[in-house]
């Protein structure tokens, strides 16, 4: 029987690499121009929740394919566990190829400290996400994207053996879903989702007014009473920086990339609005500024953790009032021009 010897799925790098969740699935829906209707109708929300564990939840809220249905993929993804494939006898070297043989990507959870492209390298468990999307079999090695050199979400090869090795060193607790589970993505070739204006204007009303925006899914789920949602995450992030970024003389990075990758989306979003309303095309430049602020900003946390100078935190609370209250202002003005393209 003749062996495929290689096969790799198409990927691009994502406009969104804060977290893996978004990282991994935007990989594959952005070597299409047809997912961007989809994609500007969603990734307008901001979600935190309370400081917890060493960090603060700061992300997009959009619906997680893992559990929701996305238009761009065959289904909701395939989740399994892992001891589904011991009771099966299943080998996760031949699980992933195969995968890969009938279009699906594969998202699942290793013990990165094996791999030398990882920040966790060789400093004992560092459980990880990674998403594999094509192998070799000649040369023995799979394609892998991933928080790699630097912490940056990049693609690299990485030898069969160590995925093995990664995968059998995670062992968690079988109540640790996260660790366990094995998650698969098929594109949807079919896909034909239109970009809708009035979902455009109504997610970012509710990121102006901080609607909680979960409220809508709560036929499915519990909402969080904790969670803060649209412009009031600035408060939760300057509180964070007043009392726990002081204490710990540590800031965690990805809610300010957040913040910076949601201006970079508003600015594309506009851009893809205004082939359709040309007035839309005045924000562009006020949100490009915003988007060069959010960047120093960005910059300037780094260097907070890098020479521990809690100057910088007094400017990064500064620069976060700016920016939420310019925001606020270009809002009150271009949500009255977006109503009036519907």
């Amino acid at each position: 029987m003749f062996e495929i010897q290689h096969h790799i799925l198409p990927v691009e790098s994502p406009p969104i690499t804060s977290y893996a969740n978004h990282a991994f699935y935007l990989s594959m829906l952005s070597g299409s121009k047809q997912y961007l209707g989809w994609f500007y109708c969603n990734y307008i929300q901001i979600k935190s929740l309370p400081y917890k564990k060493g960090n603060i939840w700061f992300d997009f809220y959009t619906l997680d394919p893992a559990y929701h249905y996305n238009p761009h993929l065959t289904t909701t993804s395939q989740i399994l566990q892992r001891d589904m494939l011991s009771v099966l006898q299943i080998d996760i070297l031949d699980f992933i190829r195969e995968s890969i043989d009938t279009g699906y990507y594969v998202h699942l959870n290793i013990d990165e400290s094996v791999i030398p492209e990882s920040p966790g390298y060789k400093k004992g468990p560092f459980f990880h996400p990674i998403f594999i999307y094509g192998y070799n079999n000649v040369e023995r090695k799979f394609k892998v994207g991933g928080f790699f050199n630097q912490r940056k979400y990049q693609f690299i090869e990485t030898d069969y053996k160590l995925i093995k090795q990664g995968y059998d060193k995670a062992i968690a607790d079988q109540n640790n879903l996260w660790i366990n589970r094995l998650q698969l993505y098929k594109i949807n070739p079919s896909a034909n989702f239109l970009f809708d204006i009035e979902c455009v204007l109504e997610g970012l009303t509710e990121y102006y007014f901080s609607v909680p925006s979960d409220r809508k899914v709560k036929h499915f789920e519990n909402p969080d009473t904790t969670a803060v949602f649209g412009l009031r995450t600035y408060d939760s992030l300057k509180e964070y920086i007043g009392t726990i970024a002081l204490k710990d003389l540590f800031i965690d990075i990805r809610p300010f990339h957040v913040i910076w990758e949601h201006k970079k989306v508003m600015i594309s979003r506009l851009e893809y609005m205004s082939n359709m309303e040309p007035n839309l095309n005045l924000y562009i430049e006020a949100y490009d500024k915003l988007g060069t602020d959010a960047l120093i900003m960005r910059n300037m946390a780094l260097k907070f953790n890098i020479t521990e100078d809690t100057r910088l935190l007094e400017q990064l609370l500064v620069n976060l009032n700016n920016i939420q209250l310019k925001e606020k202002e270009l809002l009150e003005i271009m949500l009255p021009e977006i109503e009036k393209c519907i």
